[in-house]
């Protein structure tokens, strides 16, 4: 199950912006709510337990990482399973 965080940013839309979490180590999209400390913005993959994970809006990580559409399809489908 993957969490989205979801902030409404002002803008010409007043469309939210969803922030996603991607895990360099393992290549996906996962679920990084937890966070290492309180006052760093590092987070750790819950999955492969991994220290690499970046965070940032669905459009930014998807284009900066080139996540393939069938993967980004697939994170959607776990998504609005739960």
């Amino acid at each position: 199950m993957v969490k989205v965080d979801t902030d409404v940013v002002e803008e010409v839309t007043d469309a939210p912006i969803k922030i996603i979490y991607y895990c360099k180590d393992c290549k996906r999209i996962v679920d990084a709510s937890s966070r290492k400390g309180k006052k760093n913005y590092s987070f750790s993959c819950k999955l492969c337990k991994g220290k690499e994970v970046a965070y940032g809006t669905e459009k930014s990580i998807i284009s900066y990482y080139r996540i393939r559409p069938a993967q980004l399809e697939e994170w959607r489908a776990s998504s609005s399973k739960s």
